[in-house]
């Protein structure tokens, strides 16, 4: 069987989000996502229309050559109703930090292991060396949710290890 294309270069028109149903104006851009995007996805990227560059290699480049907006990564909706329809989870080991530094840093760690989560089930590649187990606590999501979007990345059922546990038990 021969493995999908990682990358697809494809011409896409996109429109900020700031100027949704208030202009018809569409910027052209080509990006590497051709095989993600459907018509009336949402996608992140860099306005470089608007930025302030400052950069030698930059100033040296014809301006016509430098892209109005840099796709970097299609955007699957929802985060919260996302994470409530994953059916798997990871083995953590225990961590013993300092009490004062871990209530400083315990939001941003929990949107950092979140975004970990998301990039996990985004990309096949980036999981191939991470043990993934199936979560049995978590509630199934009906069939007919119409919140489920068809194209949201999944982790496969047969990638999932069924969890274990050792126990030290003299007999």
């Amino acid at each position: 069987m021969i493995a999908p294309p990682q990358c697809v270069l494809s011409d896409v028109w996109v429109v900020p989000v700031s100027e949704l149903g208030t202009s018809d104006k569409q910027i052209h851009c080509r990006s590497h996502l051709g095989h993600l995007l459907h018509d009336g996805d949402c996608v992140w990227g860099f306005d470089l229309s608007q930025a302030n560059l400052n950069d030698a290699n930059l100033d040296k480049m014809n301006p016509a050559d430098i892209p109005d907006v840099v796709l970097v990564k299609k955007s699957y909706g929802d985060k919260v109703k996302r994470s409530k329809q994953r059916n798997w989870q990871l083995q953590m080991i225990d961590r013993e930090m300092d009490v004062t530094v871990a209530t400083t840093n315990e939001k941003g760690a929990e949107e950092d292991y979140e975004e970990f989560l998301e990039d996990l089930e985004e990309d096949t590649i980036y999981r191939k060396n991470v043990n993934i187990f199936f979560n049995p606590g978590l509630q199934t999501v009906a069939v007919g949710d119409s919140d489920v979007s068809e194209d949201v990345p999944r982790v496969g059922l047969e990638e999932m290890l069924q969890e274990m546990t050792i126990n030290d038990r003299r007999d």
